[in-house]
């Protein structure tokens, strides 16, 4: 017997909407001491996600080594990473798939969202 409309939509572990991220723990364990880098340059930690659960922070909040904080209005993310431990000491590394390099990789993130398609109209 096939049943639809039972399952769940996936959900990226980590999501760009203008300045906010959320973060997804899409796993059954508990994510802990966390680490959140954007640009490898500016951070944000959080003790820890239980599983199944969301964070979602605004882009200000990252600080980088000498106090300043993240300006989405002036700079560009070319990376962002996660890297946690699970309830088992396990490492969990995840990386933001950009779909493109410079600003076409924010294709459908944001205030870029549906601007690929007003691009494919002739």
């Amino acid at each position: 017997m096939v049943l639809s409309g039972c399952s769940k939509k996936t959900v990226a572990p980590l999501q760009l909407d203008a300045n906010r991220l959320t973060v997804t723990n899409t796993t059954a364990q508990d994510w802990n001491q966390i680490e959140i880098w954007i640009n490898r340059q500016y951070r944000l930690t959080v003790p820890s996600i239980p599983a199944g659960q969301q964070l979602q922070t605004p882009l200000s909040i990252f600080v980088e080594a000498y106090g300043r904080r993240f300006e989405f209005a002036r700079q560009q993310i070319t990376d962002l990473r996660l890297s946690a431990k699970n309830s088992n000491g396990e490492p969990v590394d995840v990386r933001y798939q950009f779909k493109g390099s410079g600003l076409s990789g924010l294709s459908g993130v944001g205030v870029f969202q549906g601007k690929e398609q007003e691009k494919e109209k002739p």
